[in-house]
């Protein structure tokens, strides 16, 4: 139940019903964003998510963005998302958008994270080197 007079279900997330993000930088704000560029026409802001991408002040926040990037046309996404790989908030999300992109010459920088501390990484690596060109 719980659809009410709208005929809609009630959102988990305050501010998805209205379209409107959580408060910058708070609860759920990384990802609501991320959900909405996986979604939306990111290759016109593509400058743009880039640089929030990189921004390590938005820790973890950024996860959802760089996961989103798997879905980017833009040539400069599989550079940027090689040069996450490092990032040990965006890893493991940097891995599965290159595993959704499957470019060549990235198996190396993959392959050794095979080893990684955390096993949702080596997990999305082992994946993405399944769908990766030899």
């Amino acid at each position: 139940g719980g659809a009410g007079r709208t005929g809609r279900r009630p959102s988990r997330r305050r501010g998805w019903d209205e379209g409107t993000p959580p408060a910058p930088r708070g609860p759920g704000w990384g990802w609501w964003c991320g959900t909405a560029l996986w979604f939306g026409a990111a290759d016109s802001v593509f400058d743009q998510i880039a640089e929030l991408a990189q921004d390590r002040r938005y820790g973890r926040a950024r996860q959802m963005i760089v996961w989103g990037l798997g879905r980017s046309k833009d040539p400069r996404a599989v550079p940027l998302l090689a040069g996450l790989l490092d990032d040990q908030d965006v890893t493991a999300h940097a891995v599965i958008a290159l595993g959704k992109l499957r470019p060549a010459g990235v198996r190396p920088s993959v392959e050794r994270l095979l080893d990684h501390p955390q096993a949702i990484v080596r997990r999305a690596a082992k994946k993405a080197l399944a769908r990766l060109p030899p």
